[in-house]
C-alpha cells in the first residue's frame, strides 16, 4: 500500500500507466455515493504527486502513456493530454461527442487510438473509435457482427501502429438481448471483426479488458454466464490468427 495525497473530497483512482518505474499516471475521481472532482496523480519513482487537472475535467477510465512526456486520458466524453508539464482538454471528432469513451492505447505520440460507443437513440447503439496522429483526432469506421443492433468496445491496445486490438460485446436487442463477446482488429488501414472465443455452455458473456505486447500475442478478460446462471470469469488468448 502506498501513500497518495489526501484531499478534501472523496475520490478514487480508476485508471493508471507506467513507463517506467520513476514515472506513472493514475487518474480518479467521485461517484454518486461519494461525490468528488476528478485527479491526476504522477509517481515519480518515490512519491505520489497531485497534479492540476481542467477543472471542468470529466470522469476518466482509461489512461495511455509512452513516456513522461506523453499521455492520454480518456473517459465519459473527453480526452485529456500530458505534455510532461500541464494535463490539457483535447478536441474530438464530432461524431464523438455524445460517445461514451472508454478506453485508449498509444504506441507512440504519433498513434493512439480510443474506443468507446455511441448510442444512436432508442435500442440502437454502435461502437465507435478513433485514432491520434500526433496533431488531431479522427474518427474511424468500426464494424458490428451481422444482426446485432447493440456494439460496445470497453478497451483497446497497440502494439504498433499496425496492430491493434478492441475488445467489448454485441447484443441483437429484443430477440436475443444477451450480451455476447466481441472483438475486433487494427491492421493499420481499417478495423475488421474477429471471432471471440466463447465458453461452453456459456449463455453471455463480455470482454472488459485487453493487453497486447505484439501482433501475435494479446490477453483479453471479462466475464461469463455459465449454464447455471453464475457469473464466472473470462479470459481468452490472441494467437495471431484466432482466440481462443
Amino acid at each position: 500500500i502506498q501513500s497518495t495525497p489526501s484531499l478534501a473530497t472523496t475520490a478514487g483512482f480508476t485508471a493508471v500507466s507506467c513507463t517506467s518505474a520513476k514515472f506513472c499516471e493514475a487518474w480518479g475521481g467521485g461517484n454518486p455515493g461519494n461525490p468528488g472532482p476528478e485527479v491526476a496523480e504522477q509517481w515519480n519513482g518515490t512519491s505520489w504527486v497531485l497534479q492540476t487537472v481542467p477543472s471542468d475535467a470529466v470522469s476518466v477510465s482509461s489512461v495511455s502513456c509512452t513516456s513522461a512526456k506523453f499521455c492520454e486520458a480518456a473517459g465519459t466524453t473527453a480526452v485529456y493530454n500530458w505534455n510532461g508539464s500541464q494535463w490539457t482538454a483535447q478536441t474530438v471528432p464530432a461524431s464523438l461527442s455524445a460517445a461514451g469513451l472508454n478506453g485508449v492505447s498509444c504506441s507512440s505520440a504519433k498513434f493512439c487510438e480510443l474506443v468507446g460507443d455511441e448510442n444512436a437513440g432508442g435500442d440502437t447503439d454502435a461502437g465507435v473509435a478513433a485514432v491520434w496522429n500526433g496533431k488531431a483526432w479522427s474518427a474511424q469506421s468500426t464494424p458490428n457482427p451481422s444482426g446485432v443492433t447493440w456494439g460496445n468496445l470497453n478497451a483497446v491496445s497497440c502494439a504498433s501502429a499496425q496492430s491493434c486490438e478492441a475488445a467489448g460485446y454485441s447484443e441483437i436487442q429484443v430477440t436475443d438481448n444477451t450480451p455476447k463477446a466481441l472483438a475486433e482488429a487494427w491492421n493499420g488501414n481499417s478495423w475488421e471483426l474477429q471471432q471471440a472465443a466463447a465458453p461452453a455452455g456459456a449463455t453471455a458473456n463480455e470482454l472488459i479488458g485487453v493487453s497486447c505486447v505484439s501482433a501475435s500475442f494479446c490477453a483479453a478478460v471479462g466475464w461469463h454466464l455459465n449454464s447455471a446462471g453464475d457469473e464466472v470469469n473470462l479470459a481468452e488468448i490472441w494467437n495471431g490468427t484466432s482466440w481462443r
